[in-house]
């Protein structure tokens, strides 16, 4: 693009070297800031997994089992890093303790 007749800036246009310099630190910031989404991303998966797979070791049914499943997909983050799986699975267990006693069928669901 020509520089403005008036204007006092040096026009300078960049050579095909110093574009394909800007282009790779462009593509290094980009690739970098991805990678690390994905690490993080990755680790997450990983506390889940862990987490569930230690809580499923306490449940003593099917329907624990499913329940802490579908709990620990859907927990905050937070909660993941700060809850353990026996505390998980000991109040599963006792919600579906209440459920059972007071009747409650699957509307609730």
């Amino acid at each position: 693009m020509p520089c403005a007749p008036n204007s006092r800036a040096t026009c300078r246009f960049i050579s095909s070297h110093e574009m394909k310099i800007l282009l790779t630190i462009f593509w290094l910031l980009t690739w970098s800031k991805l990678t690390t989404a994905a690490n993080v991303k990755h680790s997450a998966t990983l506390k889940r997994k862990h987490l569930l797979s230690q809580a499923v070791q306490h449940a003593e049914t099917g329907e624990e089992r499913e329940v802490l499943e579908f709990l620990v997909d859907n927990m905050p983050p937070p909660d993941v890093d700060s809850l353990s799986p026996e505390f998980l699975a000991e109040n599963v267990r006792l919600a579906l303790q209440v459920r059972r006693l007071h009747n409650c069928d699957d509307s609730f669901r």
